[in-house]
């Protein structure tokens, strides 16, 4: 489960396919430190993104008290819940990950 390839494939299917493709072709070209780097940012920029829709839905199911509105809130915060879970899990294997260049 330390390999590099191993480790790409969890990186690849825990973010969103619309930034997929911008991993993988950086995976391609660079080293496993320069993607590791490049997976921290995407991830924390999308931690950012949910953590930003999270709030917001949930403040408005707040004012409005609509069955969907709190739908909405509830599906985002289990969204970031299960995010951050997977950033874990997957940066915690790239941490133990040994690679030779």
């Amino acid at each position: 489960m330390s390999d590099p390839v191993t480790i790409t494939m969890l990186i690849i299917a825990a973010i969103p396919a619309t930034i997929a493709s911008i991993v993988t072709a950086i995976i391609t070209v660079k080293t496993f430190s320069v993607t590791k780097s490049t997976h921290e940012l995407v991830n924390g920029s999308m931690t950012l993104q949910l953590k930003l829709h999270a709030k917001t839905a949930r403040s408005k199911a707040n004012i409005t008290n609509s069955d969907v509105d709190i739908a909405v809130a509830d599906l985002a915060e289990k969204m970031l819940k299960e995010h951050e879970t997977r950033r874990s899990l997957i940066e915690g294997s790239m941490d133990k990950a040994t690679v030779e260049v």
